[in-house]
């Protein structure tokens, strides 16, 4: 497991001691690990470019050999 340093304002980390020290409760670690996994957990997934395209994939027709053929990319970046 990777460690990281982290710094908590007193009173988060005296509710997180006290939190910790309640029966089955378990270390400071493994209690901002479960938070943090369900903070992660919980926000919005950014999508790939790719997947917003789909809806205009495939739309237009033209050559296939459009990005590949030297005919086609005659003045291109000029």
């Amino acid at each position: 497991m990777k460690a990281i340093t982290l710094k908590l304002p007193e009173t988060l980390d005296h509710r997180l001691t006290h939190f910790t020290r309640q029966p089955r409760a378990s270390s400071n670690s493994a209690a901002v690990r479960h938070a943090m996994e369900a903070y992660v957990d919980a926000a919005p997934q950014a999508a790939h470019c790719a997947v917003l395209a789909t809806n205009w994939l495939g739309m237009l027709r033209g050559p296939a050999d459009l990005s590949t053929h030297p005919r086609h990319l005659d003045n291109f970046g000029a």
